[in-house]
């Protein structure tokens, strides 16, 4: 992974525009602007090929915004997104397929921890548990005892323990599984927003209508098209003030789900200055030459 530690600004000298605009190829300092145009150049998309076809965010334009005796400082960011990148930024962020993988992980931790039975799978959990009642079947009650009191001491559950192992097993599966699906439930609900929100890396969101100068939250504020966000931060110091950092995430859809292709983070100061105080591109870099080049990927 590449680092360009702080972002130049190369200005655009028109009025009707952004007072800079930032396109990753740069490492010097440069004063900060009021507004800033981030962007993946052409030649990073092409140097990047199938990495970058999948962009889910492709430029961001950066305006400060004045707040009246507030203690905070903010930015107006316009997204423009990807084609389809909704579907993908919008989708529930915990799934059937989440809830699947935690009920089998909470069985391992329970096996491991509890009934000091060294398991890779719930599965093999209850496979286990079968071979042992049928070689003893007198150690059933014993290990119904073990697992049931295991369960029902995490999960708070007051039911009594089933009558055979086999039962005990499923219900303990059952008990987790209601339990997870609750959050399933609880994601399919939520907002487009706190979806989109922490796939960019903005952290709390709030819908547009809540802003509110006379009370504001730091946190990201929502249009309801999405497209447009107000984000409320501490002020910065300098344009590099480390304390008051604003990141924002360029995500890419992969045949293998979301990842990162660039991140940035930008600094918003008291008089309105809007800086890149660092970024980062997944995997390829600037050569001596200006060009785009593979690099580490870490």
């Amino acid at each position: 992974m590449s680092l360009i530690s702080v972002a130049g600004l190369a200005l655009t000298g028109c009025s009707s525009g952004p007072d800079g605009v930032y396109d990753f190829t740069r490492s010097e300092y440069l004063e900060p602007a009021p507004s800033v145009l981030i962007q993946i150049p052409d030649e990073l998309r092409e140097t990047a090929g199938a990495d970058a076809e999948g962009l889910l965010v492709t430029s961001l334009l950066v305006n400060s915004r004045e707040l009246e005796g507030s203690q905070y400082c903010a930015a107006d960011l316009e997204v423009s997104y990807g084609d389809d990148a909704f579907e993908t930024l919008t989708a529930p962020r915990y799934t059937e397929e989440d809830a699947e993988e935690d009920v089998d992980s909470e069985i391992i931790d329970l096996a491991n921890r509890d009934l000091y039975i060294p398991v890779g799978s719930a599965d093999e959990l209850e496979e286990h548990l079968l071979e042992q009642v049928e070689e003893y079947p007198d150690f059933e009650e014993e290990l119904i005892d073990r697992l049931w009191y295991a369960y029902s001491e995490h999960m708070q559950d007051p039911r009594d323990a089933p009558a055979t192992i086999e039962e005990a097993v499923q219900e303990v599966r059952a008990g987790y599984r209601e339990f997870y699906d609750e959050k399933v439930a609880e994601a399919d609900q939520a907002p487009d927003r706190e979806n989109v929100s922490p796939r960019l890396s903005l952290g709390s969101s709030y819908s547009m209508d809540d802003f509110d100068e006379a009370d504001l939250e730091k946190g990201s504020y929502f249009s309801e098209d999405l497209e447009s966000v107000t984000v409320v931060s501490d002020c910065a110091r300098s344009s590099t003030d480390e304390d008051s950092l604003i990141p924002f995430r360029f995500p890419a859809r992969t045949e293998d789900g979301n990842r990162t292709f660039a991140t940035v983070d930008l600094t918003v100061m008291r008089n309105g200055d809007v800086s890149v105080a660092g970024s980062e591109v997944n995997g390829y870099v600037v050569d001596a030459n200006g060009d785009w080049i593979t690099g580490d990927d870490e």
